[in-house]
């Protein structure tokens, strides 16, 4: 199954702002998200990244600089976007290089990509994940997409072009935790 990869690394999708986890969503495993890989600086959790190659993750350019990924890998490179606005968050997104490449199995695979330009219709569901501010338990939950207008009367109108919105239930969402972690 084709996941669409939706870079969602600010969050605008909070269900409940202040939270410190997945809210109204359920435990899952690794198994459940391979894609998926948690960040941490000397031993402790981060943020969550998305793995896109053998030696590629995908996070939040909110990161601080000299961060460790997971348990596998010593070093990372920081290639940070440097077309991150500050004031609207738009393109908040940094393609991490690992010094050592991943090896694929069960719990370990890179996303697959949906065609550029394809954007989830009003409803859809999707997934969010992540391991919120603890990085204990990994969790998910499902989200329908908001559409950007409706979005944007929610959030004073900081929901850009750029931007995705999901999650219309109080009491489902993410919190900043989550930040990294992708919507599928």
């Amino acid at each position: 199954m084709k996941s669409t990869f939706l870079v969602s690394l600010i969050p605008f999708i909070q269900g409940v702002l202040g939270s410190v986890e997945v809210l109204g969503g359920s435990p899952v495993t690794i198994d459940d998200l391979p894609y998926l890989a948690s960040i941490s600086k000397s031993g402790v959790y981060t943020c969550a990244s998305v793995i896109i190659s053998n030696d590629r993750v995908v996070t939040s350019v909110q990161l601080k600089q000299n961060v460790f990924w997971g348990i596998c890998m010593d070093s990372i490179k920081d290639d940070r976007n440097a077309r991150f606005n500050t004031d609207t968050n738009d393109f908040d997104f940094a393609v991490l290089e690992l010094f050592s490449p991943l090896v694929p199995g069960p719990t370990v695979k890179p996303i697959e990509f949906i065609q550029s330009g394809q954007e989830p219709e009003d409803g859809t569901e999707c997934v969010a994940s992540g391991w919120g501010d603890s990085g204990e338990q990994l969790q998910s939950v499902t989200l329908p997409i908001v559409n950007r207008e409706e979005c944007n009367q929610t959030y004073a109108g900081q929901i850009t072009d750029l931007m995705i919105c999901a999650g219309s239930e109080a009491g489902k969402g993410t919190c900043p935790g989550d930040r990294g972690g992708p919507v599928t």
